[in-house]
């Protein structure tokens, strides 16, 4: 967790959006399912080699891998009334490229927006 994440995670804070929150809720009278979490969960775009095994007096040993080091993808998977829906990840790339997309779960959607963040076109 960053310093500014933990700072900012106390009573008056938590307290603060709760009221936000019901606020808007007696306001537009939301129902579960129209309140949806995203997040940024940890889901790392970038591989990481397994250990290289070499034998004795061997001059040159190596693994290569991507020079981006901690690129999260944004993630959006489930409302607050219990309903999972398939994932959504935003890339933070220019250009979508499907091999990003191999292996992941059925119905999933992939994205790229260059700050990788989600935006109100994709939500």
């Amino acid at each position: 967790m960053s310093l500014m994440r933990a700072v900012g995670f106390n009573r008056p804070q938590v307290e603060r959006f709760f009221e936000g929150l019901e606020t808007l809720m007696q306001k537009f009278k939301f129902t579960p399912c129209k309140i949806s979490n995203c997040d940024e969960p940890g889901v790392s775009i970038v591989q990481k080699h397994a250990k290289v095994i070499a034998t004795k007096n061997q001059k040159q040993v190596g693994k290569l891998t991507s020079a981006e080091r901690e690129k999260n993808v944004s993630v959006f998977a489930m409302s607050a009334g219990g309903q999972f829906v398939p994932p959504f990840f935003v890339f933070p790339r220019t250009r979508m490229n499907e091999r990003l997309m191999i292996n992941a779960p059925n119905e999933t959607v992939g994205e790229a927006q260059p700050n990788g963040c989600l935006n109100a076109n994709y939500f």
